[in-house]
């Protein structure tokens, strides 16, 4: 806004919208204030609906040519925008940065202990399978045993040999494969395949008793 004595100008975006006359000389008095955005009395109550910024006051009226000027000037607060966003979005990246290190140690630490819950239980199986084995081991040797006296009762030594050396060599192999944590599954279908051997000598050899 531009006035004078005469008449009192408006801009909107650096260009005049309109004037109105004024012709009476304005006065100040030592002491006056000025208020902008609120006017507040008895008689009336007025408000500012709106923001404010960049005010200047200047103790001539302006040109056309210099109200365009100022309108069209370089926003001085650029730098502080720029920074106040850089900062807004060093924020956010940090944030995004500390929430996927979060999830990602969240999810290393559900999987370790996840790996470490099937461990214990791997072990316990394994526990629980050892000790099977040795339930079921007595009571194979007892009827391994009975089934070569059975041979030799009947004058079969060959077969009574032959049951030996197989049985022999399952008792070693199971043995051997209770000292370790694990065994290859070669070593497993061998000890299966002499233990069927065993069973098979020894179901004939009751077969034959019964027939």
């Amino acid at each position: 806004m531009c006035y004078n004595d005469d008449i009192v100008g408006f801009y909107l975006d650096g260009k005049e919208i309109g004037k109105i006359n004024k012709k009476f000389e304005s006065k100040f008095l030592e002491g006056d204030s000025i208020l902008i955005g609120t006017l507040s009395g008895q008689k009336n109550v007025r408000f500012f609906n709106g923001a404010i910024d960049d005010i200047e006051i200047y103790n001539t009226v302006l040109k056309d040519e210099e109200i365009a000027e100022l309108y069209n000037a370089p926003n001085p607060n650029e730098n502080g925008v720029i920074l106040n966003w850089g900062l807004i979005i060093f924020a956010i990246v940090l944030i995004l940065g500390l929430s996927i290190w979060f999830i990602r140690w969240r999810i290393s630490s559900l999987l370790k202990k996840e790996k470490e819950r099937s461990q214990l239980l791997n072990h316990a199986l394994e526990q629980e399978i050892k000790m099977l084995k040795a339930q079921m081991d007595p009571h194979f040797i007892f009827n391994s045993l009975n089934t070569i006296l059975q041979f030799i009762i009947t004058k079969e030594n060959e077969k009574a040999e032959l049951y030996l050396t197989k049985f022999s060599k399952l008792i070693r192999k199971i043995l051997v494969s209770n000292t370790h944590e694990s065994i290859s599954l070669e070593d497993e279908l061998d000890i299966l395949k002499k233990y069927l051997e065993i069973e098979s000598l020894r179901l004939i050899k009751y077969l034959s008793l019964l027939s």
